[in-house]
């Protein structure tokens, strides 16, 4: 019955044009606090706080600089182009040629983050 209550809120609250993030964050809280209580809120708090001080998140923003640092050099317009010349004429060459850009930024950035954020 408590699955069925927090997936009707749910379905409320994306029909009510809640964004999904924040309509799913609410209806896990109101699940926490059926199950748990009041005093679980504090719980959510903390987590939060867990989740964003991770060491390893710290280099997510620097790998995205150096994205957007490469992007305003025009490194990806030269790669694009030049994967392009290399692979951009068979057919699907679009896809390849993403794929082959995204090798070279790999090699240069050691990161997925920074090559979606160039790309």
């Amino acid at each position: 019955m408590l699955m069925l209550l927090i997936f009707i809120a749910l379905i409320v609250m994306i029909c009510l044009n809640v964004p999904i993030a924040v309509a799913l964050a609410v209806s896990g809280v109101l699940g926490l606090l059926v199950t748990e209580g009041p005093d679980s809120l504090v719980t959510v708090a903390l987590d939060m706080y867990d989740g964003s001080t991770k060491f390893a998140l710290i280099a997510i923003p620097m790998f995205v600089l150096a994205g957007a640092i490469m992007n305003a050099g025009g490194i990806t317009d030269r790669l694009i182009n030049f994967v392009s010349a290399l692979i951009g004429f068979v057919k699907g060459g679009l896809a390849m040629v993403n794929i082959g850009v995204s090798l070279f930024f790999a090699e240069i950035s050691g990161s997925a983050v920074g090559d979606v954020a160039a790309l």
